[in-house]
C-alpha cells in the first residue's frame, strides 16, 4: 500500500509536469479529439456561448501592397509588400467608436510591424477606443523577442502558442513566465481578474490553475456558415470590406445592435490557419476558445480532480505492484500470442484503466491527461519492480475483473 501511495504521488507530480508545458505532443491527439467527440457529438454535451455575445470579423479581403526597396535599396513599383488595409481598420475602428463604452472588448489579431502611409489615422482611432481595444503581437527569432508594433496600443497580448508536429493544443497563459498571452488578457479585461504568478503557481480567485491547460474547442469551425444578415443567431463571420459598405444604408440602432454587449473579434480567417484535432481553424478561434476555456474555469485544478486522479494512479499502481491482471476475453488472448503479442497484450492494462481514467477526468473536469507518457512510466516501474522482486515470478498470476 505504501509503494502504490508514493508510486500515485509520483504519477500525480509527472501529471502536472505535463500539465505545466507550453506544449503536447502530436499522438495525444487522437485521444484528445475522440473523448472530445464522443461527449460534445455522441452524448450531445456540448455548451457553447451566445452567438449574440460575439462578432467575428474578417480581414482577408482588406489588403493592400507597400512598396520594398529594390536591390539597390531604391522604392519599386516592382517590389511589393502585402499588409492589411489601414484606411479599412480605420474606418472600422472608427464605425466602433461611439459604442465604445457599450462594446465588451475588440481584439485586433493583426501583426501591424510594417509601417505604412495611414498608420497616424489608424493611431488617432485607436488612442480614442483605449482599453477597449487590444492589440497582438508574435515572438520571432531564436532569442524569441516580441515584434515590435508601428502601433501604440494600451492593451496588448501575446498571440503565440508552441506545439509539437505542428499541432495546436494547449495555450499557455504566459510566456517566458512574465509575457501575458492574448486569452489571459482578454480573461482579465472581461473579468475583472488578475492572475497571481508569483512563486510555483498560477493562482486565479477561484483557485490554482493550470499554467497550460489543453484547449476545449467549444466553437468550432463546422459551428459556422457565411452571414447573409445581421439578425442572424448562429456563429456567423462578416467580411471588414462588407460592414464598412452596410454602414452607408444602415440605420443608426442597427450599427448599435452590431457592437453593443459584444467581443469584437478581427482577423484573417483564409489564410491565418492552423493545424488542431479537428481540422484547419482559424488562429482567431484558437484565441476565442482559449479564453473560453479561462471563462469556464475548465484550467482551475480543484480538489476533487486531484483526488480522483490519485484514486486512478493508485488502482494502477496497486495492480503493478500486486501482479494483478485485468480478466481478458479468449478472443483477444488467441488473437495475441506470439512474443510480442503477449507485450502487446500485457500493455492493454494500463492502457485502458489509464483511457478510463482520461475519459472521466474530461467528461466531469473537462481536464485532459497525458497517457503515453504515463503509460511508459507504468511500464518502466513495472519492469523494475519484476527484475528486484524475483519471488513474484513462480506466484501464479491474479486476475481483477
Amino acid at each position: 500500500m505504501i509503494l502504490s501511495t508514493v508510486n500515485a504521488l509520483l504519477m500525480l507530480l509527472i501529471t502536472f509536469h505535463w500539465l505545466r508545458l507550453p506544449y503536447t505532443f502530436g499522438d495525444e491527439a487522437f485521444l484528445i479529439k475522440w473523448t472530445a467527440l464522443t461527449k460534445k457529438s455522441l452524448l450531445g454535451i456540448d455548451p457553447k456561448p451566445v452567438p449574440e455575445s460575439v462578432l467575428f470579423v474578417d480581414i482577408s479581403e482588406s489588403k493592400t501592397t507597400l512598396e520594398m526597396p529594390n536591390d539597390f535599396g531604391e522604392p519599386s513599383p516592382y517590389h511589393r509588400m502585402v499588409i492589411t488595409d489601414r484606411t479599412h481598420l480605420t474606418e472600422f475602428m472608427a464605425m466602433i467608436v461611439p459604442y465604445r463604452d457599450q462594446t465588451q472588448l475588440v481584439v485586433l489579431d493583426v501583426i501591424l510591424d510594417k509601417a505604412s502611409p495611414e498608420d497616424s489615422l489608424l493611431q488617432e482611432q485607436v488612442d480614442l477606443l483605449g482599453p477597449k481595444l487590444m492589440g497582438v503581437n508574435h515572438l520571432e527569432g531564436e532569442d524569441q523577442q516580441a515584434i515590435p508594433s508601428v502601433i501604440d496600443f494600451q492593451l496588448q497580448g501575446l498571440a503565440t502558442y508552441r506545439s509539437a508536429q505542428g499541432l495546436f493544443l494547449k495555450y499557455p497563459l504566459l510566456f517566458q513566465d512574465s509575457i501575458p498571452t492574448v486569452p489571459l488578457v482578454m480573461y482579465e479585461q472581461l473579468q475583472h481578474q488578475k492572475m497571481d504568478h508569483s512563486g510555483l503557481f498560477y493562482r486565479f480567485p477561484q483557485g490554482i490553475s493550470l499554467p497550460a491547460p489543453v484547449v476545449d474547442f467549444k466553437v468550432r469551425s463546422n459551428d459556422f456558415h457565411e452571414g447573409v444578415n445581421l439578425s442572424e443567431s448562429n456563429f456567423t463571420t462578416f467580411k471588414m470590406a462588407d460592414l464598412l459598405d452596410m454602414q452607408s444604408f444602415m440605420a443608426e440602432e442597427d450599427i448599435a445592435a452590431l457592437f453593443e454587449h459584444k467581443i469584437i473579434l478581427i482577423g484573417d480567417f483564409s489564410a491565418d490557419l492552423h493545424e488542431t484535432p479537428f481540422g484547419k481553424t482559424p488562429g482567431l478561434l484558437l484565441i476565442y476558445n482559449a479564453y473560453l476555456t479561462l471563462q469556464e474555469q475548465d484550467n482551475i485544478v480543484s480538489f476533487f480532480w486531484i483526488l480522483l486522479i490519485f484514486s486512478g494512479y493508485w488502482l494502477l499502481s496497486w495492480r503493478i505492484f500486486n501482479d494483478i491482471e485485468l480478466k481478458r476475453p479468449r478472443w483477444l488472448v488467441r488473437l495475441f500470442q506470439t512474443k510480442l503479442g503477449e507485450l502487446i497484450l500485457h500493455t492493454l492494462d494500463d492502457a485502458f484503466l489509464l483511457i478510463v481514467l482520461t475519459f472521466i477526468s474530461y467528461f466531469i473536469f473537462n481536464i485532459h491527461i497525458n497517457i503515453l507518457i504515463l503509460l511508459v512510466y507504468a511500464k518502466v516501474v513495472e519492469f523494475i519492480w519484476e527484475k528486484v522482486n524475483p519471488k513474484l515470478f513462480p506466484v501464479t498470476k491474479n486476475t481483477m475483473t
